[in-house]
C-alpha cells in the first residue's frame, strides 16, 4: 500500500508538492501502541463480534490535537 492509495480511500486531499510515494507498512498479528492494544482473532473463535468496516474506524478518537487510533478495513 502506497501513501497515495491511503489519502485516495480516505478522501484526503495533499498537495502534490507535499505528497511521496512511501511504502505505508501494513502490520499483522498483535499490535500495541500505547493504552491500545489489537489482538487479531480468526472468524469464529468468538460469537457476537463484528468484523472492521471496510471505510475503517476509529478505536480512540485524539482529544485537543492527540492522535486518533485508526483500524483501517481493507478492501
Amino acid at each position: 500500500m502506497k501513501t497515495t492509495d491511503i489519502f485516495e480511500k480516505h478522501e484526503i486531499e495533499i498537495p502534490s508538492h507535499l505528497i511521496e510515494q512511501v511504502e505505508v507498512p501494513v502490520l499483522t498479528g498483535l499490535q500495541a501502541q500505547g493504552d491500545v492494544i489489537i489482538i487479531p482473532i480468526k472468524p469464529g473463535k468468538i460469537t457476537g463480534l463484528e468484523r472492521v468496516p471496510a471505510e475503517g474506524i476509529a478505536v480512540v478518537r485524539g482529544e485537543n490535537g492527540g492522535n486518533t487510533h485508526w483500524l483501517d478495513g481493507g478492501s
